[in-house]
């Protein structure tokens, strides 16, 4: 069996969910887990595990799941490993970062955790004062551009999605660490940052600060 993360918008009315579960049933489909990513609107973002028998099975798995009405598919992703117990991965990141010993190490956990954990294609530590990259995973942006979304707590004006080189607004996701003066900054192409994954990312960084001023 093949893990993937399905992340569905439907309407926000009683039995679309399970008309999609159904769907999902349909094709020898087992859904595993279900996180609500954001609800606005008369619309919900949800996001299933699912595990499937094959990867040839996800074009079937997406028509499928059109065939519900007013259900667009958002992003299919194959999940390498076991799906994330958001609760538990909370509980495995404090633990981490208590057990850190240098300033370093919990540098370095915090962005590896980040980008594990929500996808990313990159992850970046600034420093605020010096404007530095204290740590960094994945596909960095130039600094100058890291340097600009951590000054801010949105994406610039001139990061537009018209230029495929720059990334809007709902691809990036900043959070700052008041206590250490960094600021966390990450980015995925794919798919937007929901508020709930915006909750977690800062629900992380915050850990991370209160332990900051633990390590020598």
């Amino acid at each position: 069996m093949e893990n993937f993360l399905v992340r569905v918008v439907l309407p926000d009315r009683p039995g679309a969910l399970g008309a999609v579960t159904s769907r999902i049933g349909a094709v020898g489909g087992d859904v595993v887990s279900l996180e609500i990513l954001q609800r606005d609107k008369g619309a919900v973002v949800d996001e299933f595990g699912v595990t499937l028998p094959d990867r040839e099975s996800i074009a079937l798995l997406e028509a499928e799941i059109l065939e519900v009405d007013g259900v667009s598919v958002e992003i299919i992703r194959h999940r390498e490993g076991p799906f994330i117990d958001r609760d538990g991965e909370l509980l495995e990141l404090a633990a981490h970062l208590v057990g850190a010993s240098t300033l370093d190490r919990l540098a370095r956990d915090l962005v590896g955790r980040v980008q594990t954990s929500l996808w990313t294609d990159f992850v970046a530590l600034v420093d605020g004062e010096t404007l530095t990259i204290v740590d960094g995973v994945g596909d960095l942006l130039p600094d100058e551009q890291l340097r600009a979304l951590a000054l801010s707590t949105h994406s610039p004006r001139d990061w537009s999605d018209d230029d495929p080189g720059r990334l809007g607004s709902e691809h990036v996701a900043v959070a700052a660490m008041m206590r250490a003066g960094h600021t966390v900054v990450a980015g995925r192409r794919a798919p937007v940052w929901r508020p709930r994954e915006r909750q977690w990312i800062a629900i992380m960084v915050e850990l991370a600060d209160q332990a900051w001023r633990w390590v020598d």
